[in-house]
């Protein structure tokens, strides 16, 4: 993926009741409150209340996680809105305990060997990128730990 353009690719769950278009850029899977709002089925004061203490409780670093990214709009609009890195979105869809979570990491993570297998096939350091996806593997895999050990 190049790291300045976005790629969007439309995720829907099996029974098609949820849609979401989700952004990959700067080599990571970006998703709005509203979009973890529709992903998880919670509302949106949930979905901040669990990033704000993902936050204050030094889970992820604030700097680290958020992107302030411009967007349109349906009114034609251009609007920055904070994006949240895939492990906001893994620990804050452990914490609200969704069962779409499994569902949409292993979608993230085919997305991201789809797009390994095009950068070897246009001769990208296919070892890197997946010395990259397996450390991406790793964090998701402490991060459930962790909150599996943390009650809430």
């Amino acid at each position: 993926m190049n790291e300045n353009s976005p790629q969007i690719v439309k995720y829907q769950t099996k029974d098609g009741k949820i849609e979401l278009d989700i952004r990959f850029q700067e080599d990571n899977t970006w998703l709005t409150q509203s979009q973890m709002s529709d992903l998880f089925t919670k509302n949106k004061r949930t979905i901040s209340e669990h990033i704000n203490n993902i936050f204050k409780e030094g889970e992820l670093k604030e700097k680290l996680a958020i992107r302030n990214i411009r967007i349109s709009a349906h009114d034609g609009k251009v609007y920055k809105t904070n994006h949240y890195n895939f492990d906001v979105i893994i620990s804050v869809g452990y914490r609200v305990k969704s069962s779409q979570i499994t569902p949409f990491r292993y979608w993230v993570e085919d997305q991201l060997k789809k797009t390994i297998k095009k950068g070897s096939d246009k001769g990208i350091n296919k070892k890197e990128i997946l010395k990259s996806l397996n450390e991406i593997i790793e964090d998701i895999d402490n991060i459930s730990l962790q909150l599996k050990s943390t009650t809430f």
